[in-house]
């Protein structure tokens, strides 16, 4: 922040600080509604894990000597760690996502509508295997002459309040109709032994 308060100004600063607190807010948003999915999908394991939210909000710029799509990732992609629940990926133009999660890599488009998502080791551990943890960075086109910007909102934890949902089961007719009559015999019982 010190940085982007030096680099474009005093006044230009305040507004740029109000539009990234905006952002941030949405994704964390976004973020409290995605980690409530997985505790749900995931059932009752993560939901004692769960502690009060941390994240960090980064931006990144991207020059143009950038990797493009043919080249291979560059080694410290590879050694990020994955140290957090999951993070939210919002590039401020149309570019690549590059992505490994396994033996093979790959890409897929990304742009501004749309949020990458990935997840960190620990909802890997969460979810003991089932959702693995990812690594990955945009490849935006050397041939564009402007500057490349994402944004990037890792969480460490999330707080997640577990919501259990009162399941309502029907009673066909048939079964009322025995329970009905299992009472009335019970019923006829009890009179008859205590007459």
């Amino acid at each position: 922040m010190d940085w982007a308060r030096e680099y474009i100004g005093a006044e230009l600063f305040q507004s740029f600080s109000e539009k990234m607190e905006n952002v941030s807010s949405r994704l964390d948003a976004i973020a409290e509604q995605l980690g409530q999915v997985f505790v749900e999908y995931l059932g009752k394991q993560s939901a004692r894990r769960t502690q009060e939210r941390q994240s960090t909000l980064s931006m990144y710029k991207y020059n143009q000597d950038i990797i493009d799509e043919q080249s291979s990732p560059s080694a410290n992609v590879m050694n990020k760690l994955c140290d957090h629940v999951l993070s939210l990926h919002l590039p401020t133009k149309k570019c690549k996502y590059w992505m490994q999660s396994g033996p093979t890599p790959f890409s897929f488009n990304a742009g501004p509508d749309i949020i990458v998502v990935s997840v960190g080791k620990q909802l890997e551990e969460w979810s003991l295997g089932e959702f693995k943890c990812v690594v990955g960075e945009y490849i935006f086109q050397p041939t564009d002459p402007q500057t490349s910007f994402s944004i990037e909102l890792k969480c460490s934890s999330l707080n997640i309040k577990q919501h259990f949902s009162r399941t309502l089961r029907t009673i066909s007719i048939a079964d009322q109709i025995l329970i009905a009559l299992i009472l009335a015999l019970l019923y006829s019982i009890f009179k008859f032994l205590w007459s």
